[in-house]
């Protein structure tokens, strides 16, 4: 639940963040609103939380009045987003590289393949890492390759994806999730890959990866279903920002992807998404984020396409995967979509004994204690809340 504060300061931010976009004046500071130190945190907060400080600011001029404090506190923020993505393209490029040398085509989706696909300017889209699509590849060959290019695994391996890391020439370390799937849950991988979702991409010449082909990205219709899930999915999981681990849907970046992405699509485009969301049962997700963006900052879609997907249920079982489970149902079900026994026995030994990560994650309080320690108390939890639902 947002407070009453920062849902004032949210609407003003979504007038502001509609306004840059389409370069006209950004709102006046409110005369109502003190112009205290306090306040003007208050509102940086949330446009690092939104993560829309290089939006914002396009053109310097247009912070107009707002309190001196402020406009220095997002022109710094805007600064070092500029030079994050000038370090992050420069990696990704090796790394989309260092994949095609041995055979693979990495296909960037979420954040980055928006970034450079529907963006006027990939440092718009603020994120923390990169998502790229591998498919069911031999691990051992791959990270070798990995290693020799540079890049260094990062936590936990995990039944369907990997995390690596490598450092840019600006001294930035980036971090890049590689998917064997399209997504890291069986349940919902099967159900967008029934939609056609992973094999649809775009060039992103703007990569500029020196490669047969170059760098592709997930189509960004494609990638809107992708990310309706995936907002839907860090309301009840949450999603890490720096050392806290945040509960929220409407962070107003997600809404400027599907507006950018809505803003691309002609007559067959929204056909194509209405029938890849039907497909891949997620139309009730894909209606919820457009209704978000269309309600925060004015995205226009047509009538029709939100009527026809209000009018359409979605799998039952993507749904329930993506809503309140417990861990032992959620393992059930996730283990009915593993398409082999062999699978089915790395998510059961992921989901029951997971790495340090994620119990560092569950007791950041006892992150010193032995590992075997730190799997009894998840253990006994998970039995206890089983207990408590079957009483």
């Amino acid at each position: 639940m947002i407070d009453a504060p920062d849902l004032a300061i949210d609407r003003f931010l979504a007038a502001a963040l509609r306004a840059a976009m389409d370069r006209t004046a950004l709102p006046p500071w409110p005369g109502d609103w003190p112009r205290t130190a306090a306040h003007a945190d208050a509102m940086f907060a949330r446009i690092a939380f939104h993560g829309l400080a290089l939006a914002l600011l396009r053109d310097p001029a247009r912070l107009g009045d707002w309190p001196a404090r402020l406009r220095g506190a997002v022109q710094n923020e805007a600064r070092a987003q500029s030079f994050w993505e000038r370090g992050h393209r420069e990696v990704l490029a090796r790394l989309v590289a260092a994949l095609a040398g041995v055979g693979i085509t990495g296909i960037a989706t979420k954040g980055t393949a928006l970034a450079y696909s529907v963006y006027p300017d990939p440092a718009l889209r603020r994120r923390g890492d990169s998502d790229l699509l591998v498919g069911e590849v031999a691990l051992r060959p791959l990270r070798r390759t990995l290693a020799a290019h540079g890049f260094t695994p990062v936590g936990d391996a995990r039944p369907l994806q990997e995390s690596w890391s490598a450092t840019c020439t600006l001294g930035f370390t980036h971090v890049f999730d590689l998917h064997w799937r399209i997504n890291a849950s069986p349940v919902i991988a099967a159900a967008l890959e029934r939609g056609g979702i992973g094999t649809r991409s775009v060039p992103l010449p703007a990569v500029g990866a020196e490669v047969d082909g170059g760098a592709r990205g997930l189509a960004p219709a494609d990638n809107l279903v992708v990310g309706a899930i995936n907002r839907a999915m860090h309301l009840r999981f949450g999603y890490r920002s720096g050392a806290a681990l945040l509960f929220d849907a409407d962070r107003l970046i997600w809404a400027l992807d599907v507006d950018l992405v809505c803003r691309g699509l002609d007559a067959a485009g929204w056909q194509t998404l209405l029938e890849t969301a039907q497909a891949s049962g997620a139309a009730p997700v894909v209606h919820s984020a457009l209704a978000f963006a269309a309600d925060r900052i004015g995205t226009a879609i047509p009538p029709a396409i939100m009527a026809a997907l209000a009018a359409t249920p979605g799998d039952a079982r993507l749904l329930r995967c993506i809503g309140p489970l417990g861990g032992f149902d959620r393992l059930r079900l996730e283990l009915s979509a593993c398409p082999t026994w062999r699978a089915k026995l790395a998510m059961t030994a992921y989901t029951l004994f997971p790495g340090r990560e994620v119990l560092h994650e569950r007791f950041p309080g006892a992150s010193h204690w032995p590992a075997a320690a730190l799997h009894a108390r998840r253990l006994l939890a998970g039995a206890g809340g089983l207990v408590l639902r079957k009483g």
